[in-house]
């Protein structure tokens, strides 16, 4: 049910299947983990890093582990210069993350102003927890790279030799 106290979701954000249950996010990062009947279990606290106060959870690997992402400094440019952002993937417990994996995650411009901001039509990974990998899809290479929690590659999906459509008024549009 709605609220905030032990098995009731406040804002619902995400959902996972994992082998033994469910587990439901809510926006202030407090995952509840059921039975597939619906019975509460436990909660799992948002994920903590040690360079960074806490991790976007991506993700879950089973009822404990969950892939969560930390983003990195912002790089120093300047006016019209762009670099990528680089993400780490990390495998967290609730007292303790593991980096599996560092990635571009999307590209950062320096606007009119100065200020630094995401290329909002540029290429972005993505990434997910599916069974007991970790799969990143990079921008505009058309590759994805599974991992094991440990960061062991597993496997890779190769299809670079496709090239993409360009980016038109058209698609901004629409996704504006």
């Amino acid at each position: 049910k709605a609220g905030r106290g032990p098995g009731e979701i406040d804002d619902l954000w995400a959902v996972w299947k994992t082998q033994n249950g469910i587990v439901a996010e809510d926006a202030g990062g407090v995952a509840s983990v059921f039975t597939l009947s619906g019975q509460y279990r436990r909660s799992i606290p948002r994920g903590v890093d040690a360079s960074a106060r806490r991790v976007e959870r991506l993700g879950m690997i089973n009822d404990s582990l969950s892939l969560g992402r930390v983003s990195e400094d912002m790089p120093e440019m300047n006016v019209g210069e762009s670099r990528p952002v680089h993400m780490r993937l990390v495998a967290t417990t609730p007292t303790n993350s593991s980096t599996i994996v560092r990635y571009p995650e999307r590209t950062v411009v320096r606007g009119q102003k100065g200020r630094p901001r995401p290329d909002v039509f540029g290429p972005r990974s993505v990434a997910t927890a599916v069974g007991d990998r970790v799969c990143v899809g990079f921008p505009a290479r058309f590759v994805i790279d599974c991992y094991d929690v440990n960061g062991k590659p597993l496997v890779r999906t190769d299809l670079s030799h496709l090239s993409p459509d360009p980016v038109t008024r058209s698609h901004q549009e629409d996704f504006i």
